[in-house]
């Protein structure tokens, strides 16, 4: 049975098995590269968030690739969810360090717990920031605030758990003096939508004297305060000393007129801080999905804004957890080329394709460059049977052995190594040495 198999299992045999294996696991493998629909983490109904989101559903129906996005509470939430995927997902995060800062206070000390698992963050990954928001420390225009670094006994509005506005707040809460004391007071109720009456009625009341706000000038929010004539937004002096410290932070400035030329809004300087907005994915996320989520995020933030330039965005360096590889990829080479003139299905999978072949190449360089070795040392040991059978029928003969039963092994010898197949010429030579040996050998025993 052994010796069929060996017979069936030439060479050219070999190679198209070899080449049926790599077309079933190219099937297979890019079968799956693509798929057609993923979910997407975004944020409440009518937050930037969400609707984003949609926009990002819109750009990737073009082709074919279905995006279910799924409301949530925000940036904590999504972080929470992101962890608990057991599918391809993407959502927006907004300071996922500072998510990361705040839920590793709260975790054991690995001093006390030394088995504490790693952090769990760490199996995320970030596709690049995609913008800045900016976050705005909004008081009455008569009190006594110059800056936000001089509250004292005051009560901060915020959003609900799990907010942008909540998680800046905390932040830096953990980052004043000792001396100072702020109470968080929570805007909205249990609305997840806060509107911008809430925020105006809650500072003129004096339920809060400071309130954040999270988002571009043109947000709703923001956009109602900066235009209220009893409001202003407090400067933050330390913006660049945050940055340093917190590289998902960055400090801006909004100059007098910079938002509104005709209506003087602001009607100063403003000096704030932007927290990077991060496109962020689960393990083995696929990286057709990724480079198509990267293409859309250039079309819909590459424009200039009132504190970035024309295509900053996405940008790999305002990131706070580690670049997913397929986006290095996409930052170093750009797009694949194929998606500039095939349909995005197509151009992935001869993408796929290219990359197996490379790889089953490189395989294979590797495979032939040590097969001829293989081969000599598999005639190398048949080579050496036969001369230890003929060196016992030597050593038979020697000792006065029986001619005719010396000289029937010695042609099964020969008839076996006649069989023998030759695949390299470099073996000939020692293949023609072992059968003169042979042919002397029975020359001798049979004088």
């Amino acid at each position: 049975m052994r010796q069929r198999i060996s017979d069936w299992l030439t060479l050219p045999r070999i190679a198209a098995l070899s080449l049926l294996v790599f077309v079933i696991l190219l099937v297979v493998l890019t079968k799956f590269s693509a798929p057609p629909e993923f979910d997407f983490l975004a944020g409440p109904k009518d937050s930037t968030f969400y609707q984003d989101a949609i926009r990002f559903r819109d750009i990737l129906s073009r082709d074919g690739v279905r995006l279910n996005v799924i409301e949530t509470r925000g940036s904590v939430e999504n972080v929470r969810l992101l962890l608990e995927a057991d599918d391809s997902t993407a959502a927006f995060v907004d300071a996922i360090g500072a998510i990361e800062h705040a839920e590793a206070e709260e975790t054991v000390d690995p001093v006390e717990n030394p088995d504490q698992p790693d952090d769990p963050i760490d199996r995320l990954t970030s596709l690049g920031a995609i913008y800045l928001q900016p976050i705005w420390f909004f008081s009455l225009a008569d009190s006594e605030l110059g800056g936000v670094e001089e509250m004292h006994n005051a009560r901060l509005g915020v959003g609900p758990e799990g907010s942008t506005s909540r998680l800046m707040a905390d932040l830096f809460l953990r980052n004043v003096r000792g001396d100072v004391s702020v109470e968080l007071v929570e805007i909205g109720g249990d609305d997840e939508i806060i509107e911008a009456d809430e925020v105006l009625d809650a500072l003129r009341s004096g339920q809060v004297q400071v309130a954040i706000a999270v988002g571009q000038p043109n947000n709703r929010i923001v956009d109602r305060l900066l235009r209220a004539p009893d409001v202003r937004a407090a400067e933050i002096r330390r913006a660049e000393a945050y940055s340093l410290h917190f590289h998902y932070l960055v400090p801006i400035r909004l100059p007098e007129g910079g938002y509104d030329l005709g209506e003087n809004i602001p009607a100063e300087d403003i000096r704030t801080i932007a927290a990077s907005t991060e496109l962020v994915v689960t393990e083995m996320f696929p990286p057709p999905l990724a480079d198509l989520l990267l293409q859309a995020t250039g079309e819909i933030h590459g424009q200039a804004s009132l504190f970035t330039e024309r295509d900053a965005f996405p940008n790999p360096d305002m990131i706070s957890i580690n670049l997913n590889s397929s986006a290095a990829r996409y930052y170093e080479s750009g797009p694949p080329l194929l998606r500039k003139f095939l349909p995005f299905q197509l151009a992935t999978w001869i993408d796929r394709f290219i990359m197996l072949m490379v790889a089953f190449g490189s395989i294979a360089i590797a495979l032939f460059s040590i097969l001829p070795r293989i081969v000599e040392m598999h005639l190398d040991r048949q080579l050496q049977a036969a001369y230890r059978r003929m060196e016992e029928i030597e050593k038979q003969f020697i000792a006065g052995g029986d001619r005719d039963a010396l000289l029937a092994e010695l042609d099964d010898v020969d008839k076996s190594t006649a069989e023998t197949r030759i695949y390299l010429r470099s073996t000939v030579s020692s293949w023609l040495e072992m059968r003169q040996f042979l042919h002397d050998l029975r020359d001798r025993i049979s004088a």
